[in-house]
């Protein structure tokens, strides 16, 4: 009977686990904000060193900082070359060519 409270205490450790990553990923300022908040309560309440690890060290980084932690800034925009025609190949660069059965 224990086994099967083992293997949802694992699954929920692991969907847990997973929901963080991605709001990590998809709200990094709310979650640095909280995890802050934490770390500051908990410094409060006389548990230094756990709230100094909790601390996310991290200020509001914006899209301009160059952290890149998120993946979706980009650094220099990709400008198309306008003096470069396009290039078919295959059958298509031949339109008299005969067709592929």
């Amino acid at each position: 009977m224990s086994g099967i409270w083992l293997q949802y205490l694992l699954v929920g450790l692991l969907l847990a686990w997973s929901l963080l990553r991605v709001l990590r990923q998809l709200f990094p300022n709310l979650i640095r904000d909280s995890q802050n908040r934490l770390a500051q309560g908990a410094a409060k309440r006389g548990w230094a060193r756990l709230g100094s690890w909790l601390q996310s060290g991290q200020s509001g980084a914006g899209c301009g900082s160059g952290c890149d932690s998120c993946g979706s800034c980009s650094t220099t925009p990709v400008v198309p070359d306008p003096e470069r025609p396009l290039q078919l190949r295959g059958s298509m660069a031949d339109p008299l060519a005969k067709p592929l059965k």
